[in-house]
């Protein structure tokens, strides 16, 4: 099987903003009771100098329990440069599994503009374990600093026995979850009706900001019912207790990461050439490109599409969280379209832009390229002569 890549054009690097955002780009909305709904907004921004004019809104591949709401971003709204729009995203919690996560993409009416978010949110099990304080504010800590350990006793006030996951069992969530840590953990086992456990909590920021007022870190810690041979992220949450501090800000601003731009730029070349050599086997369900680096913790996307006479399918998109100096790789799959577009047995033109935005300076770094996938052809079956 022979793969042709050929380039129409040098692959052009981006360190600017990008002209259609998505803010946030990560959204989690922590544990909802099953049977009910969170929503949540996510503002849509034209960061560019001309209008824009919006086209598909969607979630990429299976949607699972998130959908849209009312929204005020809709397709065929004309977006002057600055202004913006609201879309609305809900998360109705299911009965079963614990976490959820999708993909949002919002495109320009020409497909050449995408932006992309995360969406995320687990089910919490109601009527089983009861936090006492139900919520841990540690007030003012300074960056770098670490504050004194909070008690939390947790109860399990049903008729039957709790298990706990042995394993794993407690653990920190949300946007600050590297700010709080466990450093007591008694809740493992079976907890019997009427009786209780205790965990401790602490608030350790690492930096303080610098903006002219102090900030504000929360997070939840999630207490897990088992049983230990389910990961954690497929464990049913028996109990949130939200905690919160303040880090107060800094005159002077802080040393910032050091980013290496042609070493992210080759790396992004890198993970674009091999999404031809990936695809060129078929329609397969699951796709993976290389392991990537990250220089600062911030937010790797795909996104593939044909290109052609009257054909600009969207065959592929996907996004992953890369923490600082963390590597991962982006998992992403071809939709029913693109799975029979590329069972037929001829070449098939694609735009591959793979894309890394930093969280904390905003800075997005892309590479586009047009590449050829050149699909096999039967050889004729020649009868033997008799």
């Amino acid at each position: 099987m022979l793969v042709l890549l050929s380039l129409a054009a040098w692959p052009v690097a981006a360190h600017a903003q990008e002209n259609l955002v998505v803010e946030p780009a990560w959204h989690d909305f922590g544990p909802v009771s099953a049977g009910t709904t969170a929503s949540a907004t996510l503002d849509v921004w034209n960061d560019g100098s001309v209008p824009l004019t919006l086209g598909s809104i969607g979630f990429a591949e299976n949607t699972g329990p998130f959908a849209f709401g009312d929204n005020g971003c809709v397709t065929g709204l004309v977006l002057e440069p600055g202004r913006g729009c609201e879309l609305a995203v809900t998360f109705a919690a299911p009965a079963t599994r614990a976490e959820h996560e999708a993909v949002v993409f919002v495109e320009d009416q020409t497909g050449d503009e995408v932006a992309s978010a995360l969406v995320a949110g687990s089910v919490l099990v109601p009527g089983y374990l009861i936090a006492e304080p139900e919520a841990l504010d540690f007030g003012v800590v300074p960056g770098g600093s670490t504050s004194a350990s909070k008690p939390v006793v947790v109860r399990n006030a049903a008729d039957t026995p709790v298990t706990l996951a042995s394993m794993f069992g407690a653990g920190i969530r949300g946007a600050s979850v590297m700010s709080f840590g466990l450093t007591a953990n008694q809740c493992a086992g079976v907890l019997s009706p009427g009786a209780t456990c205790g965990l401790s909590v602490v608030f350790h920021p690492r930096t303080s900001p610098v903006t002219p007022s102090q900030s504000v870190k929360e997070a939840h810690v999630a207490l897990y019912l088992g049983p230990d041979n389910v990961h954690p992220r497929n464990r049913t949450v028996g109990l949130t207790v939200r905690v919160k501090g303040f880090v107060p800000a800094i005159p002077s601003p802080p040393t910032a990461p050091v980013i290496d731009y042609g070493v992210i730029e080759q790396d992004l070349v890198r993970l674009a050439e091999s999404v031809p050599r990936l695809m060129r086997g078929g329609p397969r369900r699951t796709l993976r490109l290389p392991a990537f680096k990250a220089p600062a913790a911030g937010r790797l996307s795909v996104q593939v599409r044909a290109v052609g006479p009257g054909s600009r399918m969207r065959l592929a998109i996907g996004a992953i969280r890369l923490e600082a100096a963390g590597s991962g790789r982006l998992q992403f799959r071809l939709g029913p379209s693109a799975r029979k577009l590329l069972r037929q047995p001829r070449k098939t033109r694609v735009r591959v832009t793979v894309a890394f935005t930093a969280h904390a300076t905003g800075e997005t770094f892309k590479q586009t390229m047009e590449l050829t996938i050149r699909r096999p052809i039967k050889a004729p079956v020649r009868k033997k002569p008799r």
